[in-house]
């Protein structure tokens, strides 16, 4: 899975994450949030960058909570299947980037709309998924909960388009 980050040396324990990365002048420019911890790894933590954190800070201002749009999926980047398994998939030889569907869960919009695990997203409401971060991107910043949107995929190679209204998820 992809995520929007960066990437810093900053000392990140439990405890203090959610506290401020900041540049040598004092700016804020991230908010701290994990970090690698294995035998040969010590010091690399990361951080959402400020540009990604401002807008879901400012709506928890404003409304006290943050409502984000659902199809009620699991997902894998069609890049991270390995090759023997994508092959099952019978996707077109020009289909090398988007979701698989791994999951769906019940009474969901993405149930609702026939969505089945393995099939392939490729595009919502004309925008091209290419990765998890290009899909939650889209999703989290240019879509609304109970929007009707288009999404094209493949299911055992034929490419199909269903309509479905996003549901919603709220976190406080």
């Amino acid at each position: 899975m992809q995520a929007q980050v960066l990437q810093t040396d900053a000392a990140i324990n439990p405890g203090n994450s959610g506290g401020a990365l900041a540049n040598i002048a004092g700016q804020v420019i991230g908010i701290n949030s994990s970090k690698i911890s294995d035998e040969d790894t010590e010091g690399i933590g990361f951080a959402i960058p400020i540009n990604v954190a401002k807008p879901v800070i400012n709506k928890l201002e404003k409304n006290g909570k943050i409502e984000r749009p659902l199809l009620g999926i699991s997902i894998v980047d069609l890049s991270d299947v390995p090759s023997d398994e994508a092959k099952q998939l019978k996707l077109p030889s020009g289909v090398t980037k988007g979701l698989v569907v791994t999951g769906v869960q019940k009474n969901k919009p993405a149930a609702q709309s026939g969505l089945q695990a393995g099939d392939v997203i490729t595009e919502i409401n004309g925008k091209k998924i290419t990765s998890y971060l290009d899909f939650s991107t889209y999703m989290y910043t240019k879509l609304q909960p109970n929007q009707t949107v288009e999404v094209k995929y493949y299911r055992f190679g034929k490419e199909k388009t269903t309509r479905l209204t996003l549901g919603s998820k709220t976190f406080s």
